[in-house]
C-alpha cells in the first residue's frame, strides 16, 4: 500500500524531518522518499513510501495505530501533519468542501451582525457553546437569530462588505481549481453574506441558511431548513457525486464533524477540541492554503 506522511509549517527543522523519517521506517515503511515544497512562507514535506500488506506489531499496537501516534503532538510545535492513504495518496482530490465562519472567513459572521443589534455578548456565548458541541446547532441558530429580530437588513449588507477571508483563501481555491477539483462552501451562516464573497473567489458551490426578512428587517427566523451537521454531510456527498474522486473537507467546529469524518482527508482548521480529535489532520496556524500542501497539489 502506498502512503504519504505530510508535514506543513512555516519552518521545519532538519532534525524534525530526520526523526520523522526514522520513525516511519521503524514502523515498516520502505522505499521512503522525501520531497519538500515551499509556498509563500510555508513549507510542505512529503514523505512517501510503501507499507507492506501485513500488520506490524510493536508494544501491542498495529501499524495504523503506530503511525497515527506519530500524528500526535505536532500542534504544540506549530506543525500540521497528515497521514494520506487510499486514492488520495495516488491522485489529487476532486472536491474540497469548506465551512465559512472561522474557516474560509476570519470571523463568525452572526457575531458581527449581532454587534449592530447590541447583543454581541449573548450571541457569542451561544455560538461558542454550539461550536464546542455543547448545544444542538439548529436550536442554537434559532436562539441567536431571535436576538436579531427587528435589525435592518442593511446591517447584514454592511457586515458582508467588511468581512475578511482567512489568509491563503484565494491561493487555496486557485490551487484546487488548477488541480481539477471543484470547491464548495457549506455553512451555518447566510447566503446573503456568502454569495458575493464566493463569487469573488470563483467558488463553485455555496449552501447556507437564508434570513427571513419582512419590510426590510430581520424577523429573527431562518427561511427554510437550517444547514446543520447533517446538511453539511449531505452537501459533501451530493457534490462528490457530481465530481467523483477523493474529497477534502475542512472546518473548525462541532457542526463540521460529520463531513470532516466522511472525507478522504478531513482537516480541522484552528479548530475546537471536538473537531481536532476527530480530524485526519489539523492546521494549528492561520493559513488556509496549508490544506493545498496537505493534499499535495502544489508543484
Amino acid at each position: 500500500m502506498r502512503a504519504r506522511f505530510t508535514l506543513v509549517a512555516p519552518e521545519l527543522p532538519d532534525h524534525l524531518v530526520a526523526d520523522t523519517a526514522d520513525a516511519l521506517a521503524h514502523v515498516g515503511w520502505v522505499g521512503l522518499q522525501r520531497r519538500a515544497v515551499p509556498m509563500d512562507g510555508l513549507v510542505g514535506l512529503h514523505l512517501t513510501g510503501v507499507v507492506p500488506p501485513v500488520t506490524f506489531s510493536h508494544a501491542g499496537h498495529d501499524h495504523e495505530a503506530m503511525v497515527r501516534d506519530l500524528l500526535s503532538g505536532w500542534d504544540a510545535l506549530g506543525v500540521s501533519a497528515a497521514l494520506i492513504t487510499g486514492d488520495l495518496a495516488h491522485r489529487p482530490p476532486s472536491l474540497l468542501v469548506m465551512d465559512a465562519d472561522s474557516t474560509l472567513l476570519t470571523s463568525e459572521v452572526i457575531e458581527e451582525i449581532a454587534e449592530h443589534a447590541g447583543v454581541a455578548e449573548e450571541v457569542e456565548r451561544v455560538t461558542s457553546a454550539a461550536m464546542r458541541g455543547e448545544l444542538d446547532f439548529t436550536e442554537s441558530l434559532h436562539e441567536r437569530l431571535s436576538l436579531l429580530a427587528g435589525l435592518p437588513l442593511s446591517a447584514v449588507e454592511e457586515v458582508a462588505a467588511t468581512v475578511r477571508f482567512s489568509p491563503g483563501a484565494k491561493r487555496l481555491v486557485d490551487e484546487m481549481h488548477e488541480a481539477g477539483a471543484a470547491v464548495g462552501v457549506v455553512s451555518g451562516g447566510f447566503h446573503e453574506v456568502l454569495d458575493p464573497l464566493a463569487e469573488r473567489l470563483g467558488i463553485d458551490y455555496v449552501r447556507a441558511n437564508r434570513l427571513e426578512v419582512h419590510a426590510g428587517r430581520l424577523t429573527g427566523r431562518p427561511l427554510g431548513p437550517v444547514i446543520d451537521g447533517d446538511a453539511k454531510l449531505a452537501a459533501l456527498q451530493e457534490w462528490n457525486a457530481a465530481h467523483p474522486g477523493p474529497t477534502v473537507a475542512m472546518g473548525d467546529g462541532a457542526n463540521d464533524l460529520k463531513m470532516v469524518e466522511a472525507a478522504d482527508l478531513g482537516i480541522a482548521y484552528c479548530a475546537k477540541p471536538v473537531l481536532n480529535e476527530a480530524a485526519d489532520a489539523r492546521i494549528p496556524f492561520p493559513r488556509l492554503d496549508a490544506a493545498a500542501l496537505l493534499a499535495d497539489i502544489v508543484t
